[in-house]
C-alpha cells in the first residue's frame, strides 16, 4: 500500500522489483530441484515470486522506470545464483539465493534504520514475518532447500521490526 500511496520514492523502482522477482524465482525453481521431497518452502517461495512480479507491476505502471547502483548489485547476484546452479547445480544456487537475499535484506535494513516510515512497513513486514514463520513451521526437515529461506527471511524482517517498532514508539510519546 506504501508503494501505491507514497509515487515519489525514487527508491522503488519498477526494475528492481524485476529483478528481486527474477532472485526469487531462482531461489524458487532451484529449492524445487534441489529437494524435490520437501515442498514445505514453496508456496512461501511462491508467495514472494508473486509478491515481486505484483510490486514491479504497480511501479511499471506508475511509470517508476529509473534505475540506480541497486539494480546492478542484484543483477550480479543474480548472475551469480544461476551461475552457481549451471556450474555446481541448484543446491548450491539455494544457498546463493539465501545469500543474496540476506545481502539485499541488509541493504533494506540500513534504508529503515535511516529512514523507519511506520504507516505501511510495519504493518507489511509484521505479515511477511508471520508468513515466513508459517513457512518453517511446514518444513519437513530443517535442509537448507526446505526452511533456510523463510529462516534467513524471518531474521531479516524482525531485525528490520526493530527500529520500526523504535519509532512507532517515538511517535506515540
Amino acid at each position: 500500500m506504501g508503494v501505491v500511496k507514497n509515487k515519489t520514492d525514487p527508491s522503488q523502482t519498477a526494475l528492481t522489483w524485476f529483478l528481486y522477482f527474477i532472485l526469487d524465482c531462482i531461489t524458487m525453481f532451484s529449492t524445487i530441484n534441489a529437494a524435490p521431497q520437501d515442498k514445505g518452502a514453496i508456496p512461501f517461495l511462491l508467495g514472494c515470486s508473486i509478491g515481486s512480479l505484483i510490486m514491479f507491476i504497480i511501479l511499471l505502471y506508475q511509470g517508476r522506470k529509473t534505475y540506480n547502483w541497486t539494480e546492478l548489485f542484484v543483477t550480479i547476484l543474480i548472475f551469480i545464483c544461476g551461475t552457481a546452479w549451471v556450474i555446481k547445480g541448484p543446491y548450491h544456487a539455494v544457498v546463493w539465493g539465501i545469500i543474496s537475499e540476506s545481502i539485499v535484506g541488509i541493504y533494506l535494513i540500513a534504508k529503515t534504520i535511516k529512514d523507519p516510515v511506520v504507516k505501511y512497513n510495519l504493518t507489511g513486514y509484521l505479515l511477511f514475518l508471520a508468513s515466513s514463520i508459517v513457512s518453517i513451521y511446514n518444513a519437513k526437515s530443517w535442509s537448507l532447500p526446505d526452511a533456510g529461506y523463510a529462516l534467513c527471511e524471518s531474521v531479516l524482517s524482525i531485525i528490520t521490526i526493530i527500529p520500526l517498532l523504535i519509532q512507532l514508539r517515538k511517535e506515540r510519546l
